[in-house]
């Protein structure tokens, strides 16, 4: 099933700063920019301070036979 969760910018873009693909392979001052970048796209595409992020959930059931 999908289950929405909220972000404000601030969370969001903590969120993606931490992930591998930027915080693990940038510098300090490469992800600075790349952040100032996505505040500034959030802020033109997404005025208000909410965002609905769909998350998948799913589940595996195993049964040894």
């Amino acid at each position: 099933f999908d289950q929405p969760v909220f972000y404000s910018h601030e969370d969001w873009r903590g969120r993606i700063r931490a992930s591998a693909g930027i915080a693990a392979s940038l510098s300090p001052d490469r992800v600075a920019a790349f952040d100032s970048d996505l505040r500034r796209l959030l802020e033109q595409q997404f005025p208000a301070d909410s965002l609905t992020i769909p998350h998948r959930c799913f589940a595996v059931v195993c049964r040894k036979p």
